[in-house]
């Protein structure tokens, strides 16, 4: 339904729109094999959500792993349109790798959920790499994964890579800082 209903969309257009096709905070709690959780978890499968864009100046078939998020889009779709991207967005500009150049050199990505969203508790995260560091808020307590290894975090690294551990979550806590995160 979504293919046909896209399609429809598609055919009504002008031919200089750009159309973006994403989600929000993961899949549903249907399966989500091979990740973990749903909608609404810190997991995997409450924050990997598809990505798709198309239209002018995007080229097509192409497959990225470049890990974003929504914060991407306000400053890629200015890019796209030849509009100056304001230097205090927080976002990135993925137009460059949308054109067929290079992805874009991105250190981190973070979330910050202070709140009860479906069946997650309070939690901060934080993504390097292919490492990703959980933080409770309500008890402190902090999970690590490998998700290069294991996307869908099956194994909790925390024990097994104390230095890992304490160096993201310093860096977490830094970033909580920086941007006045709530508690």
């Amino acid at each position: 339904h979504v293919d046909h209903g896209i399609g429809r969309l598609v055919a009504q257009v002008p031919e200089n729109t750009i159309i973006v096709f994403t989600s929000d905070n993961g899949g549903d709690v249907s399966d989500n094999t091979p990740l973990r959780a749903d909608k609404g978890s810190m997991y995997e499968g409450g924050i990997r959500v598809p990505l798709i864009v198309a239209g002018p100046g995007v080229q097509g078939g192409r497959r990225s792993t470049t890990p974003c998020q929504s914060i991407d889009l306000v400053p890629t779709l200015l890019d796209l349109c030849d509009v100056a991207v304001p230097t205090n967005l927080d976002g990135r500009s993925l137009a460059d790798e949308l054109r067929g150049g290079d992805a874009i050199d991105r250190t981190r990505l973070h979330w910050h959920f202070p709140a009860y969203i479906g069946r997650n508790t309070p939690s901060s995260v934080m993504r390097e790499g292919h490492w990703k560091i959980i933080e409770s808020l309500e008890d402190g307590s902090v999970e690590l994964y490998d998700l290069a290894s294991d996307p869908g975090e099956t194994t909790d690294l925390a024990e097994r890579e104390p230095a890992r551990t304490r160096v993201m979550l310093t860096a977490l806590k830094s970033w909580q800082r920086e941007t006045n995160a709530p508690g």
